[in-house]
This record gives C-alpha cells, sequence and structure tokens, in this order.
C-alpha cells in the first residue's frame, strides 16, 4: 500500500516538473495558456531586455522630446505588460516599428491609458480588401485604436502593399502573412473573422459601446454600424469612410499610368463583372468550399445578370444620341470586351476613339502587373461622371466610393432590359440618365 502511493507521489512530480518546463520552454508556447501567471512572450532573463528596448525605443521616436519622462516611463512599463503590444514590437521593423511607436505614443498622450490596436486583416480581391479597409479605418476614427493592416499575399492577391499604394501615415502595415503567429493565448482579442464559411458570423460590428479590448477583424466585406441607430452617427460614418478612400495613394508609377489612361473630358464609365467563380483564372479548387455553398450560388447568381448586351445596349443608345460623350470600359475578361465593342459597332457606326481603353489587356488572373492594371481601370472609373456597374461587384462600389465629387451609381441588370437586352422601358431609363448627364452635356 505504501508502495502504491510513493508511486504516486513521484508520479505527480514528474509530471509537474514536466509542464513546467514546457511552459518556461520556447519550443513549447501551445501549454501557456494554461498558465496564467506567465506571458507567452517571456522567457528566463529577457524580460528586463525587453522593458529597456521598449523605455529606449520610445525615447528615440520624435515625439519623445515633447512628451514627460514620467509619462514615457509610465507608458513604457504599460506595454511591458501587454503581451500582445510586445508582439508587434518585436515583430516589426524599420519605419513601420518607428511609427507604431509614434502611433502609442500619440495614443497615451489622448487617452491616458494603455493603448488598444485594431488588427484589419483584409481578404480576397482588390476591391474587397480596399472597402474593408476603409471602413475599419473609419471605425477607428469613431472609437479610437492603434490599426494595424495585414495584406497577406495569396491567389486572390498577387501585389504586395507596396506595389500599389504609399504607405499611410497613421497605419502600420504588417509583414505578417502566417495566422498562426496572431493567435493569442490570453483571449486579449475580440476576434471577429467573416470568413468562416463553417458558422454564421457575418455579423456587423456593434458600436454602442467601446470595446475593453484589442480587435481582430477578418473580412473582405464592408463593416456596418449598427448596434446605436443614430442618423448622425451613420451619416458621420458614411462620411468618414469616404475619407479613408481619399487616402488611398497609388505609388508614381501607377500615378503616371493613370494620368496617361483616363480620359480628360467628361466620360462615363462601364464596369464589366460577369465571369462565374469556377471561370476565374485564380487558383480556387473548389468555390463552393472556399465561399460556402450559399455565397458561392448568391456570387454566381447575381454575376449572370450583369449580361453584355445589356451594356451593348446602353453603350450604342448613348453614344448615338450624345455624339460628345467617351466611354471607357473596365472587364473582367478579354470576352467581354470583344463582345462589346463588336456589339456596339454592329449597331452603330462609331469612332474608335470614343471607346477606351483603346489597347485591350488580356489580364485575366491575379498577378501583380494584373492587380496593378486592374488598380489604373479602378482610378479610371472613379473619375467618370456617370458610372455604369456590375451587381454583386466590390469592384463597382469601390470605384464609387472613390470618387471625389457627385459620382451617380447606375447598376444595369436584368430588370431594365428583356431578354434580348433591348429596354423594357427605353424612355424612362433615357429620361433618369440624362438629368445624370446634365453636367456632361453641359
Amino acid at each position: 500500500m505504501i508502495d502504491f502511493w510513493l508511486l504516486c507521489f513521484v508520479f505527480l512530480v514528474f509530471q509537474c516538473c514536466l509542464v513546467s518546463g514546457f511552459t518556461y520552454s520556447k519550443a513549447c508556447r501551445w501549454i501557456v495558456p494554461f498558465n496564467d501567471t506567465v506571458s507567452y512572450w517571456k522567457s528566463t532573463g529577457t524580460g528586463k531586455t525587453i522593458e529597456s528596448t521598449i523605455q529606449n525605443s520610445l525615447f528615440s521616436v520624435e515625439k519623445a522630446k515633447l512628451c514627460e519622462q514620467h509619462s514615457l516611463e509610465k507608458l513604457a512599463e504599460c506595454l511591458f505588460e501587454d503581451p500582445d503590444i510586445v508582439f508587434w514590437t518585436r515583430f516589426l521593423s524599420g519605419v513601420q516599428l518607428e511609427k507604431f511607436y509614434l502611433l502609442l505614443t500619440d495614443w497615451f498622450e489622448k487617452n491616458s491609458q494603455c493603448p488598444k490596436l485594431f488588427v484589419i486583416h483584409v481578404q480576397h480581391g482588390l476591391g474587397n480588401r480596399l472597402r474593408a479597409l476603409a471602413s475599419a479605418l473609419a471605425y477607428v476614427e469613431l472609437i479610437p485604436h492603434i490599426p494595424i493592416l495585414i495584406w497577406e499575399c495569396d491567389h486572390h492577391m498577387g501585389a504586395k502593399w507596396e506595389d500599389l499604394f504609399e504607405d499611410l501615415s497613421n497605419v502600420v502595415i504588417s509583414p505578417v502573412e502566417d495566422e498562426s503567429l496572431l493567435k493569442n493565448p490570453f483571449g486579449n482579442f475580440f476576434v471577429i473573422d467573416y470568413m468562416k464559411v463553417t458558422t454564421r458570423q457575418r455579423y456587423p460590428l456593434p458600436l454602442e459601446y467601446t470595446i475593453s479590448q484589442h480587435i481582430y477583424w477578418k473580412s473582405a466585406y464592408l463593416l456596418h454600424v449598427v448596434g446605436y441607430q443614430s442618423a448622425q452617427i451613420i451619416r458621420r460614418f458614411h462620411y468618414l469612410v469616404k475619407s479613408q478612400f481619399s487616402k488611398l495613394i497609388p505609388i508614381q508609377p501607377l500615378k503616371q499610368v493613370i494620368l496617361e489612361n483616363c480620359p480628360r473630358e467628361p466620360f462615363i464609365g462601364f464596369h464589366i463583372r460577369q465571369r462565374l467563380l469556377h471561370e476565374e483564372k485564380f487558383v480556387t479548387k473548389n468555390p463552393q468550399l472556399e465561399y460556402g455553398y450559399f455565397s458561392a450560388r448568391i456570387i454566381d447568381k447575381y454575376r449572370s445578370k450583369n449580361r453584355v448586351a445589356y451594356f451593348c445596349t446602353t453603350a450604342s443608345t448613348l453614344l448615338s444620341l450624345y455624339p460628345s460623350i467617351s466611354i471607357y470600359t473596365a472587364a473582367d475578361s478579354y470576352l467581354s470586351y470583344e463582345q462589346l465593342f463588336h456589339c456596339v459597332q454592329n449597331k452603330i457606326a462609331v469612332d474608335h476613339r470614343r471607346l477606351l481603353p483603346l489597347s485591350i489587356s488580356t489580364c485575366e488572373n491575379r498577378s501583380r502587373l494584373c492587380i496593378q492594371k486592374a488598380l489604373v481601370d479602378l482610378y479610371c472609373l472613379s473619375q467618370s461622371n456617370l458610372l455604369f456597374g456590375s451587381l454583386w461587384s466590390s469592384f463597382t462600389e469601390v470605384a464609387h466610393w472613390l470618387n471625389s465629387n457627385d459620382q451617380s451609381l447606375v447598376y444595369l441588370h436584368t430588370n431594365l432590359f428583356f431578354r434580348n437586352g433591348s429596354f423594357r422601358n427605353e424612355t424612362e431609363f433615357l429620361m433618369n440618365v440624362e438629368e445624370k448627364l446634365t453636367f456632361i452635356l453641359s
């Protein structure tokens, strides 16, 4: 009997040593959540080094000269106690790390409390990512957080952020592309993952209270303001989203291409998005598995309504009635361009110079060069005075958001046309369009 209890005692001691060893081991961080007293980023002998590094970094930033030493020391102590912020201070480098410390200092000056992070993990293609980013940054304007953008390259996006846009002064752009690095054992993040197809998590982010945790938001959709149904708040949020789009500045080489390709006189924009998910050139083995069964069906249902025949009827009618206008077309396939141009030319005699772009790109994948070409199209469409867009297209949506003037947006869909592509009510349609074309015609 004594031997049995002795064996039990030895076994318990061995288990305690084993767990203790794993807890302090760098190679086995997964077990840390079971021991709340030990931070997952700490290891023996590194605590003071990390705290010292944070203090030195804070005192080295430009704003440090304007801050009191006591305030910076207090901020350093606050940051040292937050494992999530320490993770970013150790992971970021160069300009982004310096920007991170500047934003931390600004936050502490304004709020006198430990900073809160908003990790914005954007997903899918160009339009999806830009609308998700702009709406998240608008939320940060309403309820202050420090925004960290994760822009990963995958089969939806072959271009890095620096391939497309200039650096954002108030946003930390992270090189993290491995989601496993972002898992937080303490649960300090308020996680909103819209990309989970196994659960219905497309709920809007509540606005009626300030979330006391850091926020991790993974999405390809526009962030909606609900919960506090104040018309004033909703209008302000809409204004802030629009203002965030205006801060997206293309890099200089793309600026030059946009200047060379976009018409200088007033013009109309066409965006044709009709290719179904299984027809996409980028690698999507199973659209229903990636998007979810119902989402994939809805996307294909609405895209099938964006027929080239509707754009052809609209273009030929407007070009014949208003000889002075030009049309800039952006489409998702070379076939759509060809069908549109041939269709218009068969209906009316039209000068090629009025149908833009003059050179049609065969870019149909998500490589870096094709994404850059898409960005040029996006900005040219945004400069049109009247935009005819496609249903269920984030590209159309973002082009409209990017417009700095009062651009009118018209969706061409099956409700406006018969099956053969002719107008259901041409008189009513032209009356509505003529009102929106007033500026061009004048």
